[in-house]
């Protein structure tokens, strides 16, 4: 995948016009309408996934859907290559472009979620209990966007790889905390991956004027995300020492 000689931008123009990399979103394409075709296959692809969240393996499973989370996302993997300037200006218009490709179908669809299908005694819930608005996934769009955001900016092959079996992993356990069908997961993994490549390709042909207002609003957004991480991790400690400080004083006296 790499090739000597090159700098970011031309490593990603000839990513970009690599046909091997739009493998991941033809893959999720064709599976999203073979599962289409046969929803019974969609339902028992759903049952399987699900069940992980019974075993040992759930606190993973919770793990990896949390880190779906858009500014997880985006902070990790920016934080991972924020030496590419090309995969910080392409953030903004992968946000934009993703954010339209997965919320204007869900409420045009609305469709419901296995919950509100199967019923609370078939499925695992592992976080939120969600039943609408099922399709397509935006925790594994945004998985996507980002493994597809520095592997055509010019991510090395192993961080590329890295990226992209972290996104599926992220995709997988929207099924086995109970969130998404199968078939919202491959649908987002699609857009996420096809959003990237707009945006990367539209970023690394954007003038030096342009590319640097990008650059900059992509910086202050992967700081936003970082502060936000921060705050929350600030105000998980701030309710932990509360509970702590609750519980010790609701104890018994032994005198």
């Amino acid at each position: 995948m790499n090739t000597p000689g090159l700098g970011a931008l031309e490593l990603a123009r000839v990513r970009l016009r690599n046909p091997w990399l739009a493998l991941p979103a033809l893959i999720a394409l064709s599976v999203t309408l073979a599962l289409w075709l046969s929803p019974e296959t969609n339902r028992q692809l759903f049952a399987g996934l699900n069940n992980l969240a019974r075993g040992s393996t759930a606190p993973f499973w919770l793990f990896a859907t949390l880190a779906g989370d858009t500014t997880v996302v985006l902070a990790l993997l920016t934080a991972m290559h924020w030496r590419r300037p090309l995969a910080i200006r392409a953030v903004p218009l992968t946000l934009l472009i993703v954010a339209l490709l997965t919320h204007i179908p869900k409420p045009l669809f609305n469709a419901p979620r296995p919950l509100a299908v199967l019923g609370v005694d078939a499925v695992a819930v592992l976080g939120p209990a969600l039943t609408t608005q099922s399709f397509p996934s935006g925790h594994a769009a945004t998985a996507f966007a980002g493994a597809a955001l520095v592997t055509f900016a010019g991510a090395s092959t192993l961080s590329a790889t890295l990226a992209l079996l972290a996104a599926t992993l992220i995709a997988v356990s929207r099924c086995v905390v109970g969130a998404h069908w199968p078939i919202d997961v491959t649908m987002g993994a699609a857009f996420g991956w096809l959003g990237a490549w707009i945006s990367v390709y539209g970023s690394g042909r954007a003038g030096p004027v342009t590319a640097r207002w990008l650059h900059r609003v992509g910086l202050v957004i992967v700081a936003l995300c970082w502060l936000g991480i921060v705050s929350q991790r600030i105000v998980l400690l701030k309710e932990s020492g509360s509970k702590i400080k609750v519980s010790s004083a609701g104890q018994p006296s032994m005198g």
